[in-house]
């Protein structure tokens, strides 16, 4: 069992690295929410943690919520599929595919 929970958790990331499509998919709904679209681009420790608190957020949403598979099979343009992800995310949840950073108001005063 622990061995199926492994290959299920690396799979996204193993797409990611091997699929230019997920790759640029992931890249696109990044840029989308004004996050770094790869270390690479990263210019300072803060834009490094950015980047993979969003990559940790993106993997999350895709785990739960499937249908970027869909448009991935039906061959749309990754940048046009994470704006309909994006998009469908939100009226399935409520929330955003990648969540803001900072906290408001409402949950400030909860603390």
């Amino acid at each position: 069992m622990k061995k199926d929970k492994k290959i299920i958790e690396d799979s996204i990331s193993e797409l990611y690295n091997k699929d230019k499509w997920v790759r640029d998919f992931m890249q696109s709904t990044y840029d989308i929410f004004g996050m770094p679209i790869s270390t690479d681009l990263c210019l300072n420790k803060t834009d490094k943690i950015l980047f993979v608190w969003a990559m940790m957020s993106l993997v999350k949403a895709m785990k739960q919520d499937e249908s970027w598979k869909e448009l991935k099979k039906e061959n749309l343009d990754p940048e046009e599929a994470a704006y309909k992800y994006a998009e469908s995310h939100y009226e399935l949840t409520g929330g955003f595919v990648l969540p803001s950073t900072i906290n408001n108001e409402n949950e400030e005063k909860d603390l």
